[in-house]
């Protein structure tokens, strides 16, 4: 008997037949992830998808008829041309598949893509903060109005359907991964496979580990890392697990840093973000870093 609770795949809409998704649901797959990013195609366009925004509905049922009762769907909001009404309009349309989970990105422009040189050559412009904002707060209304759980920035679950892998990768739990690229973890080491999958092949294939590198966690490292995810998550930081760090934590430094940031709130268990405090994660998690 395995004690594997939930074993995630992502299905591409528009690439994962019918046949496919029972296929993997019988081998014992129990949750897909669904990239869908935008129910308009022309924004699908400008993201560089391959599947139109039919295809999204079609493989959302099929894998309904499956027997998936675990879905996922990604979506992308401060996109180049994406106007506030019509990102309230895609998460009204995806509500109505009501998915167990939605994760719920702020675009970022990654270098040596599409997108990156069409916004260097000022050929898309990208929205204003200020619309950024908008769409993340108008996310957490909608999504909280129709009883997703707000349990991480990006990240929307029903009662009792937050991502597992995910609270375990942001609480620092220990995790292996294989394949090209894959990051594993024991708590005080971190190690990444190579990214080729002909190399990673090649290296099994001579019983030669694929590691492209390592890195020793320092008590530094994993302090500030423990800042950087918890603050991510709506629960906060335990302060039971600073206090682990003994010769770094420092109540009257985090004290400090807490007058600073109104958006801060410190209990005797915890330290977590309020209000607007997720739309500065980066710099207070920054200023609590040691």
């Amino acid at each position: 008997t395995s004690n594997v609770q939930e074993i995630t795949l992502e299905a591409n809409p528009g690439e994962a037949p019918l046949q496919h998704l029972k296929d993997i649901r019988n081998l014992g797959v129990n949750r897909l992830s669904m990239g869908f990013q935008s129910f308009n195609n022309k924004i699908l366009k400008v993201l560089g998808r391959l599947h139109q925004s039919e295809d999204c509905f079609k493989t959302f049922k099929n894998a309904r008829k499956a027997g998936f009762d675990n879905i996922n769907t990604d979506m992308i909001f401060n996109i180049p041309e994406l106007s506030t009404e019509n990102w309230k309009k895609d998460l009204n349309k995806l509500l109505e598949l009501e998915p167990e989970h939605i994760s719920a990105y702020s675009l970022t422009v990654e270098p040596s893509t599409k997108l990156f040189n069409l916004v260097k050559n000022k050929e898309l412009l990208m929205p204003l903060e200020k619309t950024d904002i908008e769409q993340f707060f108008l996310t957490h209304a909608i999504l909280s109005k129709y009883n997703y759980n707000h349990y991480e920035i990006s990240n929307y679950a029903k009662k009792d359907m937050e991502c597992k892998h995910n609270l375990h990768y942001w609480n620092l739990s220990p995790y292996l991964s294989f394949g090209p690229s894959g990051h594993s973890y024991d708590l005080e080491e971190r190690w990444w496979n190579v990214r080729s999958l002909d190399k990673y092949i090649d290296m099994n294939i001579n019983n030669k580990q694929p590691l492209e590198g390592t890195e020793n966690l320092t008590n530094k490292d994993n302090y500030n890392e423990l800042v950087l995810n918890g603050l991510r998550l709506v629960e906060g930081i335990k302060i039971s697990n600073l206090k682990n760090y003994k010769d770094i934590y420092n109540k009257t430094a985090i004290e400090k840093i807490n007058k600073k940031w109104d958006c801060l709130k410190i209990t005797n268990s915890n330290i977590k973000l309020v209000n607007k405090g997720f739309l500065f994660v980066d710099e207070i998690s920054s200023d609590m870093f040691v």
